[in-house]
């Protein structure tokens, strides 16, 4: 009987730190209670955030001091602290948001390819062949995309597109696909701006890509630093559980500014947040 109450009380900690803290995405940055991990804390202090060294506190006060404004797209954010840079880069590369990620695995059932502006589709693209040459495989290719309404500066390269959905398909028509890669199914996925938005967010495109009932299966979502963990954590906050969900994505080449990275780390932070409420696992 001991033995059999040991077995359970073993069986429930495996479910708790399966499923409410063990978000492989964030371990740099939290850890199994859901705490911030020794490095986020010293990016806090660099910062002068004060919180209660909980996720719900961490989150209230880094959306107030490091998301950029609203209606300020990622491209236009400007830098505004310059002057703790180096320190800054050391603690952000150690939390995840500066070099390449790799796929933990050898074959995948979807590769989503999540849009972005010219430059970063543009990249993902290419990290995508990079990996098709380097002996990762997947059934099928999805642009997770929509009605976001392109730059002046992307017209100049696309004259005839409109909105993002254009630009991605215009980018991979001018790509040289490899043999093999060429052949796959292509879903693109086109979702609608929804009232009151200026444009669909990952959600939106999730929701439109799950309206067509898709076979269950592992997805490889490609995206490059330093937005790799803040834009697959939707997937793993909105699609069912039975999708396994892995990242994969170059890393920074250009610098950007420190906002930028701060902008990051407090998208991914809050969509951390989300995750455990939808999940069930944070009240």
């Amino acid at each position: 009987m001991k033995l059999f109450n040991k077995n359970i009380l073993f069986s429930f900690l495996m479910f708790f730190t399966t499923h409410c803290f063990a978000n492989e995405f964030i371990k740099p940055m939290l850890n199994e209670f859901g705490h911030p991990s020794k490095e986020l804390c010293e990016l806090l202090k660099l910062f002068e955030i004060q919180h209660d060294n909980i996720l719900q506190s961490i989150v209230d006060a880094t959306q107030k001091s490091w998301l950029r404004k609203p209606g300020l797209e990622r491209w236009h954010i400007v830098e505004r602290f310059s002057e703790k840079k180096d320190l800054a880069i050391t603690l952000l590369s150690e939390l995840g948001f500066v070099d390449e990620i790799s796929p933990s695995k050898n074959h995948y059932r979807y590769a989503f390819v999540l849009g972005g502006l010219l430059s970063r589709i543009t990249s993902r693209i290419n990290y995508l062949i990079k990996l098709w040459e380097d002996g990762i495989r997947f059934d099928e290719i999805i642009f997770l995309t929509g009605e976001r309404y392109i730059e002046e500066i992307e017209k100049n390269v696309f004259p005839k597109a409109k909105i993002e959905t254009d630009l991605m398909e215009g980018i991979w028509q001018a790509t040289n696909i490899p043999h093999g890669m060429s052949s796959l199914p292509l879903v693109i996925v086109d979702a609608k701006t929804q009232e009151g938005k200026r444009r669909p967010d990952r959600k939106d495109t999730i929701e439109a890509w799950l309206s067509a009932n898709p076979e269950v299966g592992s997805i490889l979502a490609i995206s490059n630093q330093p937005h790799c963990f803040e834009q697959t954590l939707p997937l793993k906050t909105y699609l069912p559980s039975e999708f396994e969900v892995d990242v994969a994505g170059d890393a920074v080449i250009n610098p950007v500014p420190i906002s930028l990275y701060l902008d990051a780390v407090a998208r991914v932070l809050y969509q951390e947040n989300e995750r455990l409420k939808i999940k069930g696992t944070l009240k």
